[in-house]
């Protein structure tokens, strides 16, 4: 019976968040784009679905190492092959590589 609750709860919340339309003010509106205001919100969407304060912040965390580190494409650490990325034009092809940018750097430092 849970299961049948809670999957009638998600198809309801999908097809019906589609068809609601708010009028918020400009203020409203400029809370609701700013990087906290979402990330208060998706802290609340998470503690919504787990029920746990901590579980929540956990899964903060992973979002935003997951979407600010490994998937962003200008970060170091990311996941993304340097030849992907130069294929589908994320990188300029005239952008070093950081093994070269490093050589430059010590013999910079070497002078």
């Amino acid at each position: 019976m849970d299961l049948l609750t809670t999957s009638t709860s998600a198809l309801v919340s999908q097809v019906g968040g589609r068809h609601l339309t708010f009028q918020f003010t400009n203020a409203q509106q400029k809370l609701l784009q700013h990087p906290y205001g979402q990330m208060f919100i998706l802290y609340a969407m998470f503690y919504i679905s787990t029920r746990s304060l901590i579980l929540a912040a956990v899964l903060i965390v992973l979002y935003l190492i997951l979407i600010n580190v490994l998937l962003n494409e200008k970060h170091p650490f990311n996941i993304f092959s340097r030849n992907w990325l130069k294929k589908e034009g994320f990188l300029d092809e005239n952008t070093p590589s950081r093994s070269n940018l490093y050589k430059s750097n010590i013999s910079k430092l070497e002078s």
